[in-house]
Protein backbone atom coordinates (compact mmCIF):
# COMPACT_ATOMS: atom_id res chain seq x y z
CA UNK A 1 0.00 0.00 0.00
CA UNK A 2 1.22 3.48 -0.86
CA UNK A 3 0.85 5.22 2.51
CA UNK A 4 2.41 8.44 1.22
CA UNK A 5 -0.18 8.80 -1.51
CA UNK A 6 -3.00 8.08 0.99
CA UNK A 7 -1.65 10.69 3.43
CA UNK A 8 -1.53 13.32 0.71
CA UNK A 9 -5.15 12.61 -0.22
CA UNK A 10 -6.23 12.99 3.41
CA UNK A 11 -4.23 16.21 3.70
CA UNK A 12 -5.83 17.74 0.63
CA UNK A 13 -9.27 16.60 1.77
CA UNK A 14 -8.80 18.22 5.17
CA UNK A 15 -7.47 21.37 3.49
CA UNK A 16 -10.44 21.52 1.09
CA UNK A 17 -12.95 21.05 3.90
CA UNK A 18 -11.21 23.65 6.05
CA UNK A 19 -11.00 26.14 3.18
CA UNK A 20 -14.66 25.63 2.31
CA UNK A 21 -15.60 26.17 5.92
CA UNK A 22 -13.51 29.35 6.09
CA UNK A 23 -15.04 30.73 2.91
CA UNK A 24 -18.52 29.85 4.11
CA UNK A 25 -17.96 31.62 7.42
CA UNK A 26 -16.52 34.62 5.60
CA UNK A 27 -19.49 34.85 3.26
CA UNK A 28 -21.90 34.46 6.16
CA UNK A 29 -20.13 37.21 8.14
CA UNK A 30 -20.01 39.48 5.09
CA UNK A 31 -23.70 38.96 4.37
CA UNK A 32 -24.51 40.04 7.91
CA UNK A 33 -22.50 43.27 7.63
CA UNK A 34 -24.36 46.47 6.92
CA UNK A 35 -23.70 47.81 3.44
CA UNK A 36 -22.44 51.39 3.40
CA UNK A 37 -22.82 53.91 0.60
CA UNK A 38 -20.44 56.82 0.24
CA UNK A 39 -21.35 60.12 -1.36
CA UNK A 40 -19.21 63.21 -1.91
CA UNK A 41 -19.76 66.95 -2.30
CA UNK A 42 -17.07 69.31 -3.59
CA UNK A 43 -16.30 72.72 -2.10
CA UNK A 44 -14.44 75.42 -4.07
CA UNK A 45 -12.50 77.87 -1.91
CA UNK A 46 -12.70 81.54 -2.82
CA UNK A 47 -9.53 83.60 -2.32
CA UNK A 48 -9.16 85.49 0.95
CA UNK A 49 -6.17 87.52 -0.27
CA UNK A 50 -3.93 86.22 2.51
CA UNK A 51 -0.19 86.57 2.08
CA UNK A 52 0.24 82.90 3.01
CA UNK A 53 -2.01 80.84 0.71
CA UNK A 54 -0.86 77.55 2.27
CA UNK A 55 -1.95 78.71 5.72
CA UNK A 56 -5.28 79.86 4.29
CA UNK A 57 -5.95 76.46 2.68
CA UNK A 58 -4.93 74.59 5.83
CA UNK A 59 -7.24 76.71 7.99
CA UNK A 60 -10.20 75.99 5.74
CA UNK A 61 -9.54 72.24 5.67
CA UNK A 62 -9.22 72.25 9.48
CA UNK A 63 -12.63 73.89 9.79
CA UNK A 64 -14.29 71.40 7.41
CA UNK A 65 -12.76 68.53 9.42
CA UNK A 66 -13.73 70.03 12.78
CA UNK A 67 -16.61 68.98 15.06
CA UNK A 68 -17.79 72.60 14.80
CA UNK A 69 -18.96 72.06 11.22
CA UNK A 70 -20.52 68.71 12.18
CA UNK A 71 -22.40 70.57 14.90
CA UNK A 72 -23.83 73.00 12.34
CA UNK A 73 -25.08 70.04 10.29
CA UNK A 74 -26.50 68.37 13.43
CA UNK A 75 -28.43 71.51 14.36
CA UNK A 76 -29.83 71.66 10.84
CA UNK A 77 -30.99 68.05 11.21
CA UNK A 78 -32.65 68.83 14.54
CA UNK A 79 -34.27 72.07 13.35
CA UNK A 80 -34.54 71.80 9.58
CA UNK A 81 -35.28 74.86 7.47
CA UNK A 82 -35.20 72.99 4.14
CA UNK A 83 -38.40 72.75 2.05
CA UNK A 84 -37.97 68.96 2.04
CA UNK A 85 -35.94 68.21 5.19
CA UNK A 86 -34.03 64.99 5.73
CA UNK A 87 -35.77 62.68 8.19
CA UNK A 88 -33.82 62.53 11.45
CA UNK A 89 -35.16 59.03 12.01
CA UNK A 90 -33.88 57.87 8.60
CA UNK A 91 -30.44 59.20 9.53
CA UNK A 92 -30.30 57.69 13.04
CA UNK A 93 -32.10 54.35 12.66
CA UNK A 94 -29.23 52.43 10.95
CA UNK A 95 -26.96 53.51 13.81
CA UNK A 96 -29.36 52.10 16.40
CA UNK A 97 -30.54 55.47 17.71
CA UNK A 98 -33.91 57.17 17.93
CA UNK A 99 -34.91 60.76 17.10
CA UNK A 100 -34.38 61.80 20.74
CA UNK A 101 -30.68 60.83 20.65
CA UNK A 102 -29.59 64.40 21.27
CA UNK A 103 -27.15 66.85 19.69
CA UNK A 104 -23.93 65.31 21.05
CA UNK A 105 -24.74 61.84 19.66
CA UNK A 106 -25.64 63.25 16.25
CA UNK A 107 -22.44 65.32 16.12
CA UNK A 108 -20.33 62.25 16.99
CA UNK A 109 -22.02 60.16 14.27
CA UNK A 110 -21.62 62.87 11.65
CA UNK A 111 -18.00 63.50 12.53
CA UNK A 112 -17.07 59.80 12.65
CA UNK A 113 -18.60 58.94 9.28
CA UNK A 114 -17.36 61.84 7.19
CA UNK A 115 -14.04 62.04 5.37
CA UNK A 116 -12.42 65.14 3.90
CA UNK A 117 -10.15 64.85 0.86
CA UNK A 118 -8.09 67.99 0.21
CA UNK A 119 -7.08 69.07 -3.30
CA UNK A 120 -4.65 71.98 -2.81
CA UNK A 121 -3.71 72.04 -6.49
CA UNK A 122 -7.27 73.09 -7.40
CA UNK A 123 -8.05 74.91 -4.12
CA UNK A 124 -10.94 72.53 -3.46
CA UNK A 125 -11.99 69.85 -0.99
CA UNK A 126 -14.35 66.87 -1.13
CA UNK A 127 -16.57 66.06 1.82
CA UNK A 128 -17.42 62.36 1.73
CA UNK A 129 -20.10 60.74 3.90
CA UNK A 130 -20.90 57.06 4.53
CA UNK A 131 -24.38 55.77 5.41
CA UNK A 132 -26.42 52.60 4.83
CA UNK A 133 -28.95 54.70 2.89
CA UNK A 134 -27.43 56.12 -0.31
CA UNK A 135 -29.90 59.03 -0.38
CA UNK A 136 -29.07 59.96 3.21
CA UNK A 137 -25.34 59.76 2.40
CA UNK A 138 -25.82 62.17 -0.50
CA UNK A 139 -27.94 64.60 1.53
CA UNK A 140 -25.51 64.66 4.45
CA UNK A 141 -22.50 65.22 2.17
CA UNK A 142 -24.32 68.16 0.57
CA UNK A 143 -25.31 69.52 3.98
CA UNK A 144 -21.66 69.56 5.05
CA UNK A 145 -20.81 71.54 1.91
CA UNK A 146 -23.79 73.88 2.36
CA UNK A 147 -22.97 74.59 6.01
CA UNK A 148 -19.34 75.30 5.17
CA UNK A 149 -20.42 77.77 2.46
CA UNK A 150 -22.88 79.42 4.87
CA UNK A 151 -20.24 79.71 7.60
CA UNK A 152 -17.72 81.13 5.13
CA UNK A 153 -20.30 83.63 3.85
CA UNK A 154 -21.03 84.81 7.41
CA UNK A 155 -17.32 85.13 8.08
CA UNK A 156 -16.80 87.23 4.96
CA UNK A 157 -19.72 89.51 5.88
CA UNK A 158 -18.33 89.97 9.40
CA UNK A 159 -14.88 90.79 8.03
CA UNK A 160 -16.36 93.25 5.52
CA UNK A 161 -18.32 95.01 8.26
CA UNK A 162 -15.20 95.29 10.41
CA UNK A 163 -13.18 96.64 7.48
CA UNK A 164 -15.89 99.17 6.58
CA UNK A 165 -15.94 100.42 10.17
CA UNK A 166 -12.15 100.71 10.16
CA UNK A 167 -12.28 102.61 6.85
CA UNK A 168 -14.87 105.02 8.28
CA UNK A 169 -12.50 105.80 11.14
CA UNK A 170 -9.66 106.37 8.65
CA UNK A 171 -11.88 108.62 6.52
CA UNK A 172 -12.85 110.73 9.54
CA UNK A 173 -9.20 111.12 10.53
CA UNK A 174 -8.28 112.01 6.98
CA UNK A 175 -10.96 114.70 6.85
CA UNK A 176 -9.60 116.13 10.10
CA UNK A 177 -6.12 116.31 8.56
CA UNK A 178 -7.48 118.12 5.53
CA UNK A 179 -9.43 120.59 7.65
CA UNK A 180 -6.27 121.33 9.65
CA UNK A 181 -4.31 121.94 6.43
CA UNK A 182 -7.04 124.15 5.00
CA UNK A 183 -7.06 126.15 8.25
CA UNK A 184 -3.28 126.46 8.13
CA UNK A 185 -3.46 127.80 4.56
CA UNK A 186 -6.14 130.32 5.57
CA UNK A 187 -4.07 131.44 8.55
CA UNK A 188 -1.00 131.83 6.34
CA UNK A 189 -2.90 133.97 3.82
CA UNK A 190 -4.27 136.13 6.62
CA UNK A 191 -0.81 136.59 8.10
CA UNK A 192 0.57 137.72 4.71
CA UNK A 193 -1.98 140.16 3.26
CA UNK A 194 0.68 141.73 1.05
CA UNK A 195 1.05 138.54 -1.01
CA UNK A 196 -0.98 138.45 -4.20
CA UNK A 197 -2.61 135.15 -5.34
CA UNK A 198 0.24 134.70 -7.81
CA UNK A 199 2.80 135.38 -5.10
CA UNK A 200 1.08 132.90 -2.77
CA UNK A 201 1.31 130.18 -5.38
CA UNK A 202 5.04 130.86 -5.68
CA UNK A 203 5.56 131.02 -1.91
CA UNK A 204 7.41 127.90 -0.72
CA UNK A 205 5.57 127.57 2.60
CA UNK A 206 2.15 128.03 1.05
CA UNK A 207 3.06 125.75 -1.84
CA UNK A 208 4.14 123.00 0.59
CA UNK A 209 0.82 123.25 2.44
CA UNK A 210 -1.06 123.10 -0.84
CA UNK A 211 0.83 120.00 -2.02
CA UNK A 212 0.26 118.25 1.29
CA UNK A 213 -3.45 119.03 1.10
CA UNK A 214 -3.62 117.56 -2.43
CA UNK A 215 -1.84 114.42 -1.25
CA UNK A 216 -4.25 114.00 1.67
CA UNK A 217 -7.20 114.43 -0.71
CA UNK A 218 -5.89 111.52 -2.80
CA UNK A 219 -5.63 109.36 0.30
CA UNK A 220 -9.24 110.17 1.20
CA UNK A 221 -10.40 109.33 -2.34
CA UNK A 222 -8.73 105.91 -2.10
CA UNK A 223 -10.43 105.23 1.24
CA UNK A 224 -13.84 106.22 -0.16
CA UNK A 225 -13.26 104.05 -3.25
CA UNK A 226 -12.40 101.07 -1.04
CA UNK A 227 -15.51 101.66 1.09
CA UNK A 228 -17.68 101.73 -2.03
CA UNK A 229 -16.15 98.49 -3.29
CA UNK A 230 -16.79 96.82 0.07
CA UNK A 231 -20.43 97.89 0.12
CA UNK A 232 -20.98 96.60 -3.44
CA UNK A 233 -19.38 93.19 -2.75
Amino acid sequence: MNHGHYSRKVYWLVFAVGFAGFMGATLFYTSKQQRLYESAAKVQFLPRFYENEVRDFTERISFIESPALAQRVAKRLLKPSDPHPLSLEAFLKPYGHHADAGLAVIVDLLWANRTVVAHPESNTAEVQYRHPDRLVAARIANMFADEYIAAESNRRIDEQMKEVEALKVKADRQEEKMKALQQAMTTYRTAHPDLSPEALQADETYQALSKQLAAEEQVLKKIITRMSAMSIS
